[in-house]
């Protein structure tokens, strides 16, 4: 997909939908459109609008750093995520050094106006044999998540976050992302839901019990 394609498309989300946009896509985008936007390319009301889809969101994701564990452990600890942030036997999990030197997987810290508080990943599902979403398409994503601060749970901002996310890896070529709460995580579905995943089966896999559920970029906003 060219870049004129793929400017055209955000073009027209933005028009139809206004929906966020994390800030983050505005600094991607502004590199690599870099040549695209100005009137010579798009013309001046495309470039107006591109201006306001990267201001629209108070969402930013930056990359997780090391200096980052120590709030994101403390996150984890937190009632709400040791609840479903568990290994396969359900022993409490954690994220450490390791898991951040996965090449395969990146992780995020999500803020909203400037305060962080919340966690997600998108990671690569063909670098594990045999994962239960092996059958997507090469390319596609897998994610999960949790919001840190007790108190912005309860408020949309998963649905939110984790929509303007999964629009990123789409404006990025992604075709595909899965994402695989537990089967009794209402909250955490319904956040998927809002955000346009849809659910189409439990699986018992290597990390539990899930419920599969999938968005693609085909299937619009």
């Amino acid at each position: 997909m060219t870049n004129c394609h793929r400017l055209s498309g955000w073009l027209s989300y933005a028009r139809k939908e206004r929906a966020v946009v994390s800030e983050i896509i505005a600094v991607t985008v502004g590199t690599e459109f870099a040549d695209l936007a100005s009137p010579r390319v798009c013309g001046l009301e495309e470039a107006a609008v591109l201006m306001t889809v990267f201001t629209m969101s108070d969402y930013r994701f930056r990359r997780m750093l090391i200096d980052d564990l120590p709030m994101v452990q403390r996150w984890v600890e937190t009632p709400a995520v040791r609840q479903w942030w568990v290994d396969a036997n359900g022993h409490p999990s954690s994220i450490d050094k390791h898991d951040l030197s996965n090449t395969n997987v990146a992780m995020w810290i999500v803020s909203y106006r400037g305060a962080a508080f919340a966690f997600i990943q998108d990671y690569d599902p063909h670098a594990w044999a045999g994962h239960h979403f092996s059958h997507l398409p090469p390319g596609a994503r897998g994610i999960d998540q949790f919001i840190g601060v007790p108190d912005m749970i309860g408020r949309g901002h998963g649905s939110a976050f984790i929509r303007s996310h999964v629009d990123l890896l789409f404006s990025r070529g992604v075709p595909s992302v899965g994402t695989d709460p537990h089967p009794t995580n209402t909250r955490a579905i319904h956040s998927y839901e809002k955000a346009g995943f849809v659910p189409f089966r439990e699986s018992m896999t290597e990390w539990g019990n899930c419920l599969l559920m999938e968005r693609h970029a085909n299937d619009g906003p």
